[in-house]
């Protein structure tokens, strides 16, 4: 079997000259992507992609604001379905506690109840 080549940058003496992820890139692996992926898999690990975040301090951010941006005369630019759209995007991308979500499912009861 051939021995895999090892590049490093022009300039650069050594591998120990590199930085973190450069020097992690011109490294060979040791195991295969995929085998990284199926161990994940078997951990109940999700991919990044699909993970959700518990990040209490943007959750609060995010809803102070949505709940200011509905209340304001002049944002309504936005249809009701604009909003609704942003409040499933934090429902989905964020783990929310019991009074976040009662104060998140407020801001599409109150468009509903402005809008007619």
């Amino acid at each position: 079997m051939a021995q895999a080549r090892r590049l490093k940058p022009a300039g650069i003496d050594s591998f120990s000259e590199c930085p973190g992820r450069a020097r992690a890139a011109l490294e060979p692996r040791t195991t295969p992507p995929s085998i990284h992926h199926t161990a994940n898999q078997m951990n109940g690990k999700k991919p990044a992609g699909s993970r959700r975040v518990l990040a209490a301090h943007v959750v609060e951010a995010e809803l102070e604001h949505l709940d200011w941006a509905t209340r304001q005369p002049a944002l309504h630019l936005f249809d009701a379905g604009y909003w609704r759209r942003r409040v499933l995007a934090v429902k989905g991308r964020f783990e929310l506690t019991e009074r976040q979500l009662t104060q998140l499912e407020k801001i599409p009861r109150r468009l509903g109840s402005s809008a007619e």
